[in-house]
């Protein structure tokens, strides 16, 4: 389960490997936020951590960006957003072609570590969910449940939460090498974490 110790030592991990804080717009000291904003930040920051993803467009293939790993897992939108607009403008906005479905996200209103809302979009509709982690828990059963692919600029962090928080096709889903080694020190005692972060800077 992906509770604040979980969270917490995720936020650890990631400390080492970039400023995942600048890409999230919230203050890199962790320290100061609640349970549930640690939780909230953690599964936010695994497109930071994880290796972008890739879509093979005429042969080649075309990465993707922070910015397109961050916000078609969540998109985080200010307070007052006219949700009819966005859902109006979410094909241009995401540049979907026509043919292709516009697969579930998850929309955040307001701050990202402690959301006014959060909203699953899928099927054209913003579903209002209770929590940031209740949303989470939608979107991946959305996924699951109507057997949709996840989308290509974030399939690693989806792919990542498939394995790790539910156990899912864990044979069937080909981890990055560094995927498996976030998702190793996720399951280490506390009493190891200290030794594999020394490791780390080596």
């Amino acid at each position: 389960l992906w509770t604040r110790a979980v969270a917490m030592k995720f936020l650890q991990y990631a400390d080492k490997q970039n400023r995942w804080f600048r890409h999230l717009g919230v203050d890199g000291h962790h320290s100061t936020l609640t349970d549930n904003e640690i939780c909230n930040v953690a599964v936010q920051c695994l497109p930071c951590v994880l290796p972008v993803s890739s879509k093979k467009i005429n042969g080649k293939n075309h990465p993707a960006t922070f910015a397109q790993a961050l916000t078609s897992f969540v998109d985080v939108q200010p307070i007052g957003i006219n949700i009819p607009h966005y859902l109006e403008n979410l094909r241009e906005t995401f540049k979907v072609p026509r043919e292709e479905t516009i697969q579930p996200l998850i929309l955040i209103v307001g701050d990202c570590a402690s959301p006014e809302q959060t909203f699953v979009i899928i099927d054209g509709e913003a579903v209002l969910q209770e929590s940031f982690m209740q949303a989470v828990d939608f979107c991946f059963k959305a996924f699951y449940v109507l057997n949709i692919e996840y989308p290509w600029q974030c399939s690693t962090s989806w792919q990542f939460l498939q394995c790790v928080l539910y156990g899912i096709g864990v044979s069937q889903v080909k981890l990055s090498s560094l995927a498996h080694s976030l998702k190793a020190y996720l399951s280490l005692p506390r009493s190891d974490v200290a030794m594999l972060l020394c490791m780390s800077q080596n």
